[in-house]
C-alpha cells in the first residue's frame, strides 16, 4: 500500500511537468527555428526572448516566500502552480501572429514580444517554485530523490513527445497549422493539471500555518 500511495504521488507529481516540457520544447525546436529560418527575424533577437525566462529565474526566490506568506484559498501550493502554468500557456497562442511579425520586423513587435517573453520567464519562475516545493513537501527524504529523477524525466520525454507532435501537425512553415499546435498549450497544460493537481498539497492545507 505504502509503494502505490508513493508510486501514484510521484506519477502525478511529474504530471505537473508534462505543460512545462510542451512549452519549452515548442520554443527551443519550433518557435525558434520558424522564426528565423523561415520568416527571416533577427538570429540574436528570437534567441535572446528564448533565454530570458533565464535572467528572470532569480524571481524564484519570491515566488516562493510569496507563496509561503500568503496562501490563496488556504492553499500556498495550488492556486500558484496552476495560475502560473496557465498564464505561461496563454502566451502561445499570440506567438504565432507575433512570430510573423518579428519576421516583418514590425515596429513595436520587439517590445511586444520581449513583453510575452517576461510574462512568460516569470511564470516559469513561479512554477518551478512551488512545484519544487510541493515535491518537497510531499515526499519524505528517503524517497525524494527518485521522485524528482522521475519528474525530469517526464518534463524531457514531454519535450520529446511535443517536438514529434509539432512535426507532424507542421512539417513545414504553415501560418495555420502553426495556430492550431500552439493553441494545444493551454488544453494540454489544463488536462495536466486538472489529473494531477487536486488533493496533492491537501496534508499541507490541512496544517498550514499563518505567514510570519
Amino acid at each position: 500500500m505504502q509503494f502505490v500511495r508513493v508510486a501514484t504521488t510521484t506519477v502525478r507529481l511529474s504530471l505537473l511537468r508534462i505543460g512545462i516540457g510542451w512549452m519549452f520544447a515548442l520554443l527551443a525546436f519550433n518557435f525558434n527555428r520558424v522564426t528565423i529560418a523561415d520568416l527571416g527575424a533577427m538570429g540574436i533577437l528570437v534567441t535572446s526572448l528564448i533565454g530570458l525566462h533565464h535572467f528572470l529565474s532569480p524571481f524564484q526566490v519570491f515566488w516562493g516566500r510569496l507563496a509561503d506568506r500568503y496562501p490563496l484559498a488556504g492553499y500556498r501550493r495550488t492556486p500558484y502552480i496552476a495560475a502560473s502554468a496557465l498564464a505561461g500557456s496563454l502566451v502561445f497562442v499570440v506567438l504565432p501572429s507575433l512570430a510573423v511579425s518579428l519576421g516583418n520586423r514590425e515596429p513595436g513587435a520587439a517590445l511586444l514580444a520581449f513583453g510575452l517573453f517576461a510574462v512568460f520567464g516569470l511564470a516559469m519562475a513561479a512554477n518551478g517554485a512551488t512545484t519544487f516545493a510541493l515535491i518537497a513537501e510531499a515526499t519524505t527524504e528517503r524517497n525524494r530523490g527518485g521522485v524528482v529523477a522521475v519528474t525530469h524525466t517526464f518534463t524531457i520525454l514531454s519535450a520529446i513527445i511535443s517536438a514529434g507532435v509539432a512535426a507532424a501537425i507542421m512539417p513545414i512553415y504553415d501560418p495555420q497549422q502553426m495556430q492550431v499546435l500552439y493553441n494545444l498549450t493551454p488544453a494540454i497544460v489544463l488536462v495536466s493539471l486538472l489529473i494531477a493537481l487536486p488533493g496533492l498539497d491537501h496534508a499541507l492545507h490541512a496544517s498550514s500555518t499563518r505567514p510570519a
